[in-house]
C-alpha cells in the first residue's frame, strides 16, 4: 500500500477498514486517506526518531509504560473482585463526622421542597393538599403524584442545592438569591402553570455542608480509601509470602 523509508504498509494492515455496505468509491477514498495520514505519521516518526536526546532511554521508558499497563489492569481486576463497595449510612456519619472540616461552602445552599406542575393535571387538589402539610406519609403520595404528573420535582427530605440554582427553577423576577430564607414558601402561577417551593433551611458560604449534600462526595472518598487500603493490603501478603518461599532477596540491609 505504502512505503516510507523501511517501513511498509500492507493490505492486510487496513483490511479491518473494509466492511460491507460500502460502495468501492467510498472504500477508496477510505483507503487513500487512510494511507495519507500513515504517510505523514511514518515521516514524522522518522524525523522524532533523528531527534531522540542522547540521554533519553527509550527501552527503560517503554518496560516502565508496560510495567504501568500491567499493574493498573491487575488493581483494576483486584478492585471488581475483592473491593466492598457497600457503604452504610453508619459508614458515611462516621466519615462526615471525621472529615467534615474538609468540607467547607463555596457558595450559599438550601434545603427544599419544589414541584413544577401544570394547572389542568388530574387530581391536582389532592396534590396540593400534601403539599401544604409535607408529612412523610404525604410526601411519599405527592412524590409518587409527582412521577406521573408533574413536569419537575425535587421532594427528598435530603435535597440541598446551590441557593442560585433554585433561584433559576423559578420564572424570571420571583425570587433572588438575597431573598432566600428559612422558611421561606413561594407559589406562582405563570402561562397556565404552578411552582411550588419551600425553604426549609440556608447554610451560608464558608459554613461546613450538611452530610445529605456530599453524600456522593463522601462516598467516592470511602470507596476510594478502600481501593488503596485493598492494594496495599495484596501487596504485603505478597511480600511476606514470598519472603518466606525466599523468592525475594534484598542486599542492601
Amino acid at each position: 500500500m505504502a512505503e516510507v523509508f523501511s517501513r511498509q504498509l500492507y493490505f492486510s494492515d487496513v483490511a479491518s477498514l473494509m466492511y460491507d455496505g460500502v460502495s468501492s468509491e467510498d472504500s477508496i477514498l477510505i483507503l487513500n486517506a487512510y494511507v495519507e495520514r500513515w504517510v505523514r505519521d511514518q515521516l514524522l516518526m522518522q524525523k522524532a526518531e533523528q531527534n531522540i536526546p542522547k540521554d533519553l532511554n527509550i527501552d527503560m521508558l517503554v518496560n516502565n509504560y508496560r510495567e504501568s499497563l500491567i499493574l493498573n489492569n491487575y488493581e483494576r481486576l483486584l478492585i471488581e473482585h475483592q473491593l466492598d463497595s457497600t457503604v452504610t449510612e453508619a459508614q458515611l456519619l462516621e466519615f462526615y463526622e471525621t472529615n467534615k472540616d474538609q468540607y467547607h461552602l463555596e457558595k450559599p445552599i438550601a434545603h427544599i421542597l419544589f414541584l413544577q406542575i401544570k394547572d389542568d393535571r388530574p387530581n391536582l387538589a389532592h396534590a396540593l393538599s400534601w403539599w401544604n402539610e409535607p408529612k412523610p406519609e404525604n410526601l411519599r403520595k405527592l412524590t409518587r403524584y409527582a412521577k406521573r404528573y408533574a413536569d419537575r420535582a425535587m421532594l427528598a427530605d435530603s435535597t440541598w442545592m446551590p441557593v442560585e440554582d433554585v433561584v433559576h427553577m423559578l420564572p424570571p423576577g420571583v425570587m433572588s438569591v438575597n431573598s432566600a430564607t428559612p422558611g421561606k414558601e413561594i407559589r406562582f402561577q405563570d402561562q397556565e402553570v404552578t411552582y411550588l417551593l419551600k425553604i426549609r433551611d440556608i447554610r451560608s458560604s464558608l459554613e461546613i455542608a450538611p452530610l445529605a449534600y456530599i453524600r456522593d462526595q463522601a462516598t467516592r472518598a470511602i470507596l476510594h480509601r478502600r481501593e488503596i487500603d485493598l492494594i496495599n493490603r495484596v501487596k504485603d501478603q505478597l511480600y511476606e509470602l514470598e519472603i518466606r518461599k525466599n523468592n525475594v532477596k534484598v542486599y542492601t540491609r
